[in-house]
């Protein structure tokens, strides 16, 4: 397993342990500390006729550079 991770696969990973939300938009993770990320997850929303993005879900998770698993 590899001990570096993108922000990017650190998504794919939230994304295939959650599944996509309703009207998924797009997902944003941030490296904090450590092994130790931020993910928020944006659905696409339209209010007044004005597309827009909200967070519809957001986590704190770690990764394990053992076992390539999230926590």
């Amino acid at each position: 397993m590899k001990t570096e991770i993108s922000t990017d696969d650190i998504c794919s990973l939230v994304m295939q342990k959650m599944g996509k939300p309703k009207d998924y938009a797009r997902c944003m993770a941030i490296h904090l500390f450590g092994n130790t990320y931020r993910v928020n997850i944006y659905s696409k929303i339209t209010v007044d006729n004005i597309d827009s993005q909200r967070i519809s879900n957001s986590y704190f998770i770690s990764y394990d550079p053992k076992t390539g698993s999230i926590n």
